[in-house]
């Protein structure tokens, strides 16, 4: 199982989405100085394919396509690999003592 060792700063974020072309919006934190931003999977659906990522302390929540709801606070899909790829997404996987990635 990876470990990870810190969140990723919104520029990184934003230039992750922008790469796998999918949804960014910064509205939230920008408008109405909130903590959150929004990647949506699915463009402008806020019912699936969203999470809602939290700037100050790297939590992030939402609801997959699929309508599977998700909390990073909790482990209950910590083995599906649908998980493991937002963990990676928002997060800086730990490398393993001999330099390479857990």
């Amino acid at each position: 199982m990876k470990k990870f060792t810190a969140y990723k700063d919104l520029d990184t974020i934003e230039a992750q989405c922008k790469a796998a072309g999918i949804q960014y919006d910064a509205r939230m934190m920008d408008e109405h100085g909130s903590d959150y931003i929004v990647v949506r999977t699915i463009a402008d659906d806020s019912h699936s394919g969203e999470v809602l990522y939290n700037m100050f302390n790297g939590n992030f929540f939402g609801t997959t396509p699929d309508g599977i709801q998700f909390d990073s606070m909790n482990d209950m899909h910590e083995d599906e690999p649908w998980f493991q790829q937002l963990l990676a997404f928002f997060y800086v996987e730990k490398e393993a003592p001999d330099g390479q990635s857990s």
